[in-house]
Order: C-alpha cells, then sequence, then structure tokens
C-alpha cells in the first residue's frame, strides 16, 4: 500500500483526495492599546471548516482501494 487512507466515518474513500484545506475559525479578539500597541484575547477556537474534492470511480480502476470489492458511486 503506498500513500494514505482516507475515511469518512467508517467509510474508505477509494481515491484519496489531492489536497485536504483546514480552516480553524478562531474567535480570538484584538484590541489597539493607547500607546499604540496590541493585546490579544485568546479564546477556544470555533468551528473547523475541512474542504477537499474526491473522484468516486464508476469503474473499478486498479489504484483505488476496495475494501468490500468495487462498489457503484450510488
Amino acid at each position: 500500500m503506498a500513500g494514505y487512507d482516507v475515511y469518512l466515518g467508517k467509510t474508505l474513500l477509494p481515491i484519496a483526495p489531492e489536497k485536504i484545506s483546514m480552516k480553524i475559525n478562531g474567535k480570538n479578539k484584538t484590541y489597539d492599546l493607547i500607546n499604540d500597541g496590541e493585546m490579544n484575547i485568546l479564546k477556544l477556537a470555533g468551528l473547523t471548516t475541512v474542504s477537499f474534492t474526491i473522484l468516486l470511480p464508476a469503474v473499478q480502476y486498479p489504484f483505488a482501494t476496495y475494501t468490500n470489492g468495487f462498489k457503484a458511486p450510488s
């Protein structure tokens, strides 16, 4: 096996996405001080947005991974 396996829950994606982007939505606040400085108030992170594009093959490819045999994308 070469590369990585990517799961959505317990479902293995047959072809791993080329790129997975994550954006952590911070709730930190920044305040300007009288002496031209800044003060950061750190808080817990908000929800994280994960985005990627996948290929769901309609035919069986030799480079795809199928744990229980090939299944159509439907």
